[in-house]
């Protein structure tokens, strides 16, 4: 099997920063994650978010692997249905998925963190963190 160094994962991970582009979504989902990003997705989805060009920073190392943070809160206090949000999908153009993963409270392991996961109807959620990872193999 092939292996990536680190600066072919920081150079992969501001690729898709690059694809996610101008028009790029993040959309929070209930349920299971589906297996791969090319899977279909499962779920019901919670809300649906503009992401700002680029949005992500420049990805950079972090302890051999790629890391890139959220370019801005995303919009923090968010309207949202009820659920539990599980996963999210980056889209570009609202029709590409180019990334997905996990959702957790703050100190939870989720590439998405928020304040709370535990949504109602018309309800608030704050984004606390927000990154993704590239990790060398």
């Amino acid at each position: 099997m092939a292996q990536t160094t680190t600066a072919g994962c920081i150079a992969a991970l501001d690729a898709i920063n690059a694809l996610i582009g101008a028009s790029g979504e993040l959309r929070c989902y209930s349920g299971t994650i589906p297996a791969n990003a090319d899977a279909a997705i499962t779920g019901t989805l919670l809300s649906t978010h503009t992401l700002q060009n680029p949005a992500f920073g420049g990805a950079v190392d972090s302890g051999g692997n790629a890391l890139a943070t959220a370019t801005s809160s995303i919009g923090d206090d968010l309207t949202v249905i009820a659920g539990t949000p599980t996963h999210y999908r980056i889209l570009a153009g609202g029709t590409t998925t180019v990334w997905q993963g996990t959702v957790s409270i703050t100190a939870g392991a989720g590439e998405l963190k928020f304040d709370s996961v535990t949504w109602v109807t018309d309800g608030t959620a704050t984004i606390t963190g927000f990154t993704i990872q590239m990790t060398r193999t």
